[in-house]
């Protein structure tokens, strides 16, 4: 992925994320379905709005969680980003395309978890 001119491997994610994400998968995997109801090309026009709760928890929170492990996945792939080049240069609709990006595998694993336990 590109952002900026700056190559980032979404791949690489750092163990501490991985652990935030393993401890709030249920929750993504939840966020991951709304995105998939809300057209991507509404998220990135911000004519999308998506509200309510996941899990008891409103989503802004939900989405500040995986807001954190994204910022921590771009920092991780290029020393050169920070949080404050990221704030300065990564607009919120980028962000949400990242998000998405960082959700769909997660998307993928449930699925195919849900195919082997047969639901």
């Amino acid at each position: 992925m590109k952002i900026q001119g700056k190559v980032i491997d979404i791949n690489l994610i750092p163990f501490d994320v991985t652990l935030d994400m393993a401890e709030h998968f249920d929750s993504f995997i939840k966020l991951g379905k709304m995105f998939k109801k809300t057209s991507l090309q509404k998220l990135k026009e911000g004519k999308a709005e998506i509200q309510g709760e996941i899990d008891g928890k409103p989503i802004k929170d939900v989405l500040s969680v995986m807001y954190s492990c994204t910022v921590k996945i771009l920092t991780n792939a290029d020393e050169s980003i920070t949080e404050d080049w990221i704030r300065k240069n990564v607009s919120s609709e980028q962000m949400m395309i990242l998000i998405s990006a960082l959700l769909e595998p997660l998307m993928d694993q449930w699925g195919t978890q849900k195919k082997m336990m047969g639901l």
